[in-house]
């Protein structure tokens, strides 16, 4: 058993002061008030300080000598404040500077207590048993956390930033706002998969599926697609729709078929499907699918038994709108896993700014995203889909909303 003392202007700052360095595992086994005298020869006044002295186990697994990068910067830190002390108590003691007059750090001593005590509360909370947060706080991060929050990034989300974040930068670091938004970004780009479409496979002939919720434009899109597989890629193409429901829905395909000169079927089941197939008249199949809501089991079943067992090989596409709030994204990608769609297509992404619903989800599912749509215009407005691209306008909307918080 060993022991050691520590001394504060309050007893509460001598026990934050060995809490520092153990943790919980110390014992107090004495405390006093001392006094220093201050003026010259100690004639002019007095300063009470209040000192513990506490046991620990040497032969306990360290929490001292840092083991850690955290521990590292407490201990510095509480050597910081304990040479302050030092330095105010002796300037007191000889009135040769008064006490808010600059020391060391060239700043008065009032201000440099001031910021030390804010960052040891803050140290403290970093603490493995500070609060029983969920995750740490470091003082640079609440900036973070509320940009993802008012991003509607998930909570799930939010909750793996802010730990990849606390390991990666130390406390110090986190004050760095430049560190810090390096990091972040660094981060999201990471934290969802882009890919190549189906239509740049070789392997041909095959179907590409658009599936997804009603309303998210799968027609437009199925359209762009067409024209750059029939006009970019000088490939046979086939459209094919099964969307009876919507009004206008096969009118509108068929002017875009018009257009591009690509023949157009009209199916109302898997045997008309098959039966265009064994034509064998084209290298792409692109299906436009009815619209469905994820909530609707039996009618996203009704797409998964038509598409089952097909002669050709099939590619799903999800089609979902960057504009959709991340729980309802979440609900989307969770039910329509049933079609085992293994791409993923945004649009709307020029008619929001923000983008934390679909990165989360992205994160969430695991799917790659292949396009990216920003309009209506037939065939400009696709573009194959970059992590950086994505992550870049999440980094855009952060530097705006940092510089409207500073103005």
């Amino acid at each position: 058993m060993a022991y050691k003392t520590f001394t504060g202007e309050s007893i509460k700052e001598a026990r934050d002061a060995a809490r520092l360095e153990f943790g919980d595992d110390f014992k107090e086994v004495d405390h006093k008030i001392t006094v220093h005298r201050t003026g010259l020869f100690g004639l002019f006044g007095r300063k009470e300080f209040y000192q513990i002295t506490v046991s620990y186990d040497e032969g306990a697994p360290a929490r001292r000598g840092g083991v850690t990068r955290e521990m590292a910067e407490r201990m510095e830190l509480l050597e910081r404040i304990k040479k302050i002390g030092d330095e105010r108590r002796r300037a007191q003691q000889m009135q040769a500077v008064p006490v808010q007059e600059a020391v060391s750090s060239g700043r008065p001593v009032g201000e440099d207590i001031a910021e030390l005590k804010e960052m040891l509360a803050a140290m403290m909370n970093t603490a493995p048993d500070a609060g029983k947060r969920k995750t740490p706080h470091h003082p640079g991060f609440s900036r973070v956390r509320e940009f993802l929050l008012e991003n509607d990034f998930g909570r799930e989300y939010i909750e793996r930033t802010m730990e990849h974040l606390e390991s990666s930068l130390t406390f110090r670091q986190s004050s760095d706002d430049e560190l810090v938004r390096a990091t972040l970004e660094k981060w999201i780009l990471s934290s969802f998969k882009t890919g190549l479409p189906a239509i740049n496979s070789e392997d041909s002939p095959r179907v590409i599926t658009l599936v997804g919720p009603t309303g998210v434009g799968k027609t437009t899109t199925l359209a762009k697609i067409g024209a750059e597989l029939a006009l970019g890629q000088r490939k046979r193409v086939a459209f094919i729709t099964m969307d009876y429901y919507r009004i206008g829905a096969q009118e509108q395909l068929e002017k875009y078929a018009k257009i591009m000169n690509i023949p157009i079927y009209m199916v109302h089941s898997r045997e008309q499907l098959e039966q265009v197939i064994d034509e064998g008249k084209a290298d792409f199949y692109l299906l436009d699918t009815a619209g469905r809501n994820q909530k609707n089991e039996m009618q996203i079943g009704e797409i998964r038994s038509v598409l089952q067992g097909l002669a050709l090989p099939v590619d799903v596409h999800l089609v979902i709108s960057a504009t959709t709030k991340y729980a309802d994204l979440a609900e989307i990608m969770k039910n329509f896993a049933t079609l085992r769609y293994e791409k993923i297509i945004a649009t709307k992404v020029d008619e929001t700014n923000t983008f934390g619903s679909l990165i989360s989800s992205l994160s969430l599912c695991g799917k790659e995203l292949v396009w990216l749509c920003m309009g209506q215009g037939v065939p400009d407005d696709i573009k194959l889909a970059e992590a950086r691209d994505l992550a870049g306008r999440v980094m855009v909307q952060y530097r705006i909303e940092g510089a409207l918080s500073h103005a």
